[in-house]
């Protein structure tokens, strides 16, 4: 086995696990009818760390572009990526983070309809967002686990 595919191998575990940890996170966010800053900071964690296996793996990709690139599995792969390191990911983190410091400072003061009403659609917005990274993550996985196959085919 290439050290190339057990990199891309751990990369595949440590994600399949993220998505595991985030699906029940975005499960709970979902059903809770009062969010904390601790529910907020979780996600967050959790979120930073998916960020860095997927830019960790698009390097990994990077490098092994001229090997790679005529597997079926590899531009799906190399978009998925792409695609949630610079946009989902990033844009969820920094809403997300916003979002837990806003409830954070509830405690401190009453909030007003107004406030109460922003609150409720950024927080839905955010479990949109967080929904959507989940499945997305999900079907990288999937692409993830087919391109390990190919490379395995290309090295036998």
């Amino acid at each position: 086995m290439s050290e190339e595919r057990e990199e891309l191998l751990r990369y595949f575990k440590q994600m399949s696990l993220d998505l595991t940890i985030l699906s029940d996170l975005s499960l709970d966010f979902r059903q809770k009818r009062e969010v904390v800053k601790k529910d907020c900071d979780g996600i967050v964690e959790h979120l930073a760390a998916l960020r860095l296996s997927t830019s960790s793996c698009l390097d990994l990709l990077e490098r092994k572009r001229n090997d790679w690139q005529h597997l079926p599995a590899f531009f799906t792969v190399h978009l998925s990526l792409e695609h949630l390191d610079t946009q989902a990911l990033a844009s969820l983190l920094l809403e997300m983070d916003l979002f837990g410091r806003q409830v954070g400072s509830l405690g401190r003061s009453r909030e007003t309809w107004k406030e109460g009403e922003a609150r409720i659609k950024v927080q839905v917005r955010v479990q949109q967002k967080l929904t959507t990274v989940v499945v997305h993550v999900c079907r990288l996985i999937q692409s993830m686990e087919q391109l390990i196959c190919e490379i395995e085919v290309k090295e036998a």
